[in-house]
This record gives C-alpha cells, structure tokens and sequence, in this order.
C-alpha cells in the first residue's frame, strides 16, 4: 500500500515541478508566436507583384531579371527562416506534441510556411513563363524570311522530277522547324494566360505563327507534277476564283434588289398614308 508520507512526497513533487513545465510551455508558445509573426510578415510580402504594363513589358531583359532578383530574395529568405523552423520543430517535437495550445500555434506556422511554399513555386513559375513568351516571340516572328526561302526551294524542287529527293529533304527540315515553332507557341500562349499585359503582342504572334502553319502546309503538300497538270491545276483553281466572284456578285445585287425594293415600299406607303389624309401633293 502507497503510504501517507508517499501521497505527500508526489504530490510535494509536483507541485514543485508544475511551475517549471508551465513555464516551459509558455517559453515553447513564445518561440512559437515569433515563428508565426515571421512567417506572417514574409508571406505578405510574398503577394506583393511588381506592376506590369505594356510599356514596361517591351524591356523584357530587365523585366525578366527585377522579377528573377525579387524571386531569389524571397526564397533566400524563406529557405533560411524554414532551416530554423526545422531545426525548433524537431528539437521541441515531443513537448509541443504534449501541448494541445501548442499544436495549434504549430499548425498556424506551418499553414503559413506551406503558403510562402506556394508563392515562391509560383514566382518561379512566372519568372519560366515570361522567358519563355519572350523567347519565343522573337524565335517565331525571326521566321517569316526562313520560311519564305523554304518555300522557294520546295517549289524549285517540285518542277524537276529528278529533284524529289530534295524536296524530300526540304520537307523534314521545315517539319523539324515547325514542330520547334509550336512547342514555342505554346509556350507562348501558356505565358500569356499569367500576364494578360501581353495581350497585343499575343495578337501579333498568332498572326504570325498562323501564317508560318499556313505556309508549312503548302511546303507538305508540294511534289513533282506534269506541267499539263501544273496548267490544269492553275486553270482549276482561275475556275474556283470565277465561280467565288460570280457568287459574290450575285449577292450583291440581290442585296441591291432588296434595298432597291424597301425603298420602293416605303415611298409607296407614305403616298398611301398621304392620300388616306387628304393630303394630295400639289403640283
């Protein structure tokens, strides 16, 4: 049986002892507010951008390295506060675990960590993106007068019937170009889903890179022909533009017709109305 004198030895104990850990715990809540107040501070910085305009966009070398600098800072100083997150985390992990006030303000800390986590993910994201949406601008719209060659040696090719081994030649190496170009242009479109601020300039690269497609088509398409089927083939296509135009000019006067007719109802009606009103025109 626990004897009365031992009753009083525990219970001396921890009445000793009870002060020491709640002091303990209000040292660990402490720590623990300050890593919060920390983490709090670096990820509202985290959300502030700098502003990007149109005009300020067209400088995209300095733009890119303002924003590249900004990143590193931020992840510099997130990675070192994260080191001394840790190295709290692991020391004190079984008697914060003990602590339910103090689970919470480690919970607190690390939703805010994982948070500053995410933007500098993000920053990086859109430093890649803008990079790539510049390189790629000045890769696809340096392309018209590459492209404008290999269509000249693909037609060139086309009319010698010996020639097919070349124009096979020109062929894979437009395509090869091509896909380059699109895997840019994607690039290119996915960049501009982040900084709308591209807008115009997306506008100019879809004409571009639209016509470059149009162009690679008719590359694919081309192989050697008769000259009787060349002339055919240009006969058929003055045909198509013949039957296109007649369309359109018939169109055009039955859209006359109409206007013409409207016109004449009108007036009709209005002499009718006139007339119903005793309100003959005089002469």
């Amino acid at each position: 049986m626990i004897s009365v004198k031992n009753i009083l030895f525990f219970v001396c104990l921890f009445s000793v002892f009870t002060p020491v850990l709640a002091q303990e715990d209000e040292g660990y809540a402490e720590q623990l507010q300050m890593f919060i107040d920390d983490f709090s501070q670096m990820h509202d910085n985290s959300k502030r951008r700098i502003h990007l305009t149109e005009a300020n966009l067209k400088n995209g070398s300095t733009i890119i390295r303002i924003l590249n600098q900004e990143t590193t800072f931020l992840e510099n100083n997130y990675n070192s506060l994260v080191f001394r997150w840790n190295a709290f985390t692991q020391t004190y992990q079984p008697e914060i675990a003990d602590n339910e006030y103090l689970m919470d303000l480690m919970t607190q800390a690390d939703q805010l960590r994982q948070a500053i986590s995410d933007s500098v993910v993000a920053r990086q994201n859109e430093c890649v993106a803008l990079a790539d949406f510049f390189d790629a601008e000045a890769f696809i719209l340096s392309q018209d007068s590459i492209y404008k060659k290999l269509y000249k040696r693909a037609m060139e090719y086309s009319l010698v019937k010996q020639a097919a081994p070349q124009l096979e030649k020109v062929k894979a190496e437009e395509q090869t170009l091509f896909e380059k170009i699109a895997v840019s242009y994607e690039k290119s479109k996915a960049a501009a889903q982040l900084f709308p601020q591209l807008g115009t300039r997306v506008t100019v690269l879809d004409e571009q890179f639209y016509s470059i497609r149009a162009l690679s088509g008719k590359i694919q398409a081309m192989e050697y022909k008769p000259p009787i089927e060349r002339i055919k083939d240009w006969l058929l296509g003055l045909a198509s533009v013949a039957v296109i135009l007649l369309f359109v000019n018939m169109l055009s006067s039955k859209i006359r017709a109409a206007k013409e007719l409207r016109k004449t109802l009108k007036e009709q009606k209005k002499l009718l109305k006139n007339n119903n009103n005793n309100d003959y025109p005089t002469i």
